[in-house]
Protein backbone atom coordinates (compact mmCIF):
# COMPACT_ATOMS: atom_id res chain seq x y z
CA UNK A 1 0.00 0.00 0.00
CA UNK A 2 1.50 3.12 -0.97
CA UNK A 3 -0.04 6.59 -0.32
CA UNK A 4 1.39 9.02 -3.00
CA UNK A 5 1.46 12.59 -1.95
CA UNK A 6 -1.82 13.50 -4.47
CA UNK A 7 -4.26 11.10 -2.39
CA UNK A 8 -2.89 12.44 1.22
CA UNK A 9 -3.68 16.07 0.34
CA UNK A 10 -7.16 15.32 -1.31
CA UNK A 11 -7.95 13.41 2.21
CA UNK A 12 -6.23 16.44 4.66
CA UNK A 13 -8.40 18.97 2.74
CA UNK A 14 -12.00 16.55 2.66
CA UNK A 15 -14.31 17.34 5.08
CA UNK A 16 -13.44 14.78 7.26
CA UNK A 17 -9.14 15.53 7.22
CA UNK A 18 -10.59 19.27 8.35
CA UNK A 19 -12.16 17.42 11.27
CA UNK A 20 -9.22 15.45 12.17
CA UNK A 21 -7.38 18.79 11.61
CA UNK A 22 -9.32 20.53 14.22
CA UNK A 23 -9.60 18.00 16.95
CA UNK A 24 -5.79 18.04 16.54
CA UNK A 25 -5.54 21.75 16.96
CA UNK A 26 -8.07 21.73 19.68
CA UNK A 27 -5.70 18.87 21.84
CA UNK A 28 -2.95 21.00 21.56
CA UNK A 29 -4.47 24.36 22.34
CA UNK A 30 -6.67 22.12 25.71
CA UNK A 31 -2.88 20.57 26.74
CA UNK A 32 -1.43 24.25 26.49
CA UNK A 33 -3.78 25.49 28.22
CA UNK A 34 -3.96 22.51 30.79
CA UNK A 35 0.32 23.32 31.04
CA UNK A 36 -0.53 27.02 31.97
CA UNK A 37 -3.32 26.62 34.55
CA UNK A 38 -1.10 24.05 36.16
CA UNK A 39 1.97 26.98 35.90
CA UNK A 40 -0.09 29.09 37.51
CA UNK A 41 -1.58 27.03 39.97
CA UNK A 42 1.83 26.09 41.48
CA UNK A 43 2.91 29.15 41.88
CA UNK A 44 -0.48 30.75 43.36
CA UNK A 45 0.16 29.67 46.73
CA UNK A 46 3.76 31.80 46.78
CA UNK A 47 1.71 34.75 45.09
CA UNK A 48 -1.16 34.93 47.42
CA UNK A 49 1.21 34.96 50.34
CA UNK A 50 3.58 37.66 49.28
CA UNK A 51 0.79 39.46 49.00
CA UNK A 52 -0.65 39.05 52.03
CA UNK A 53 2.86 39.76 53.75
CA UNK A 54 3.09 43.05 51.51
CA UNK A 55 -0.47 43.88 52.98
CA UNK A 56 0.60 43.19 56.11
CA UNK A 57 3.56 45.93 55.98
CA UNK A 58 1.83 48.42 54.77
CA UNK A 59 -1.00 47.96 57.01
CA UNK A 60 2.09 47.78 59.66
CA UNK A 61 3.90 50.88 58.49
CA UNK A 62 0.57 52.89 58.37
CA UNK A 63 0.44 52.14 61.89
CA UNK A 64 3.73 53.50 63.05
CA UNK A 65 3.05 56.34 60.97
CA UNK A 66 -0.42 57.25 62.57
CA UNK A 67 1.06 56.70 65.96
CA UNK A 68 3.97 59.29 64.99
CA UNK A 69 1.23 61.82 63.31
CA UNK A 70 -0.33 61.75 66.39
CA UNK A 71 2.78 62.13 68.87
CA UNK A 72 3.71 64.77 66.65
CA UNK A 73 0.54 66.57 66.11
CA UNK A 74 0.16 66.53 70.24
CA UNK A 75 3.80 68.09 70.72
CA UNK A 76 2.63 70.74 67.80
CA UNK A 77 -0.71 71.69 70.52
CA UNK A 78 1.04 71.80 73.13
CA UNK A 79 3.64 74.16 71.60
CA UNK A 80 0.57 76.25 70.79
CA UNK A 81 -0.67 75.95 74.43
CA UNK A 82 2.92 77.72 75.46
CA UNK A 83 2.68 80.29 72.59
CA UNK A 84 -1.02 81.11 73.45
CA UNK A 85 -0.06 81.14 76.95
CA UNK A 86 2.86 83.75 76.29
CA UNK A 87 1.43 85.97 74.21
CA UNK A 88 -1.46 86.29 76.53
CA UNK A 89 0.65 87.33 79.18
CA UNK A 90 2.46 89.76 77.34
CA UNK A 91 -1.00 91.21 76.23
CA UNK A 92 -1.71 91.80 80.14
CA UNK A 93 1.73 93.76 80.19
CA UNK A 94 0.60 95.60 77.34
CA UNK A 95 -2.08 96.11 78.88
CA UNK A 96 -0.62 97.39 82.14
CA UNK A 97 1.54 99.82 80.66
CA UNK A 98 -0.99 101.43 78.25
CA UNK A 99 -2.89 102.24 81.38
CA UNK A 100 -0.31 103.45 83.06
CA UNK A 101 0.62 105.66 80.33
CA UNK A 102 -2.87 106.46 80.37
CA UNK A 103 -3.29 107.86 83.88
CA UNK A 104 0.47 109.53 83.61
CA UNK A 105 -0.97 111.76 80.41
CA UNK A 106 -3.97 112.84 82.19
Amino acid sequence: MTIDVASLLEWITAPAGGVVIVCIILYWVAKSITAVVSWVAARLDTWVNKHFETLSRIIQDSEEDRKLYKESITKILSQFDEIDHKIDTQSKKIDKLVQLVSKESK
